[in-house]
């Protein structure tokens, strides 16, 4: 585990014990994650909330999030590694292996079978779970502390504010691509399929309409 201990952790310490509230009430904290990731839309707790969860203890403790609500967007996220140490990103698949559903928390410890971590949305709840070694997709950590969003947690080293205002520029960029591909991924497929048949329709009342005006236009 070594010594130091990731920024992020302690935060996410903080919130063990946080839950959904069942019926029409929402945990107000875990609305919160969404907002603090982008995605204020969403005013629920049923919403999935593994990626928000662990989006918003990054961005608390001054690292950027994958900016999105997929939990398979963190394979994209820092760099992959083989050994995992305490406060690792962990992906899980979900479904099936080769589909995009998925859940993602903190690394705390593994045995031989299970790996142990610290994540939201566990048994509708934030917690410590364990989930087979068989299931995991990827392990994360943070490629530099240059990919902060702020300097918070860089450990007083200098950033030039120029450089901090281009990575936010390609992180606003990064995010609304990864928003973009979260909506078609989640998008029913019966609903693409109407999309389709309804432009289909539109692009044909077009040609009609124009066929039409044209033979008006030499009637006259």
């Amino acid at each position: 585990m070594g010594s130091k201990v990731p920024t992020w952790m302690p935060i996410a310490q903080s919130y063990v014990g946080t839950d959904e509230i069942r019926g029409s009430k929402d945990n107000p904290v875990i609305v919160k994650y969404f907002d603090d990731v982008g995605h204020g839309w969403v005013k629920d707790d049923e919403t999935p909330w593994c990626a928000a969860f662990v989006g918003a203890v990054l961005e608390e403790s001054g690292h950027k999030s994958s900016g999105s609500l997929a939990a398979r967007s963190y394979l994209d996220w820092g760099h992959k590694v083989d050994r995992p140490k305490y406060g690792d990103i962990v992906v899980f698949w979900r479904g099936k292996k080769s589909g995009w559903q998925g859940h993602v928390a903190f690394f705390v410890r593994e045995t031989k079978s299970y790996v142990y971590v610290l994540g939201g949305n566990q048994g509708d709840s934030v917690n410590v779970s364990r989930y087979a070694k068989n299931r995991v997709l990827g392990y994360r950590r943070p490629s530099t502390m240059a990919a902060s969003r702020t300097t918070k947690g860089v450990g007083g080293a200098a950033v030039g504010a120029g450089t901090v205002a281009a990575g936010q520029a390609i992180e606003e960029v990064a995010s609304k691509v990864d928003e973009s591909r979260d909506i078609l991924l989640n998008f029913p497929m019966e609903y693409v399929q109407w999309i389709g048949l309804g432009l289909m329709l539109g692009s044909l009342a077009l040609i009609l309409y124009a066929r039409w005006d044209d033979i008006r236009k030499k009637g006259r």
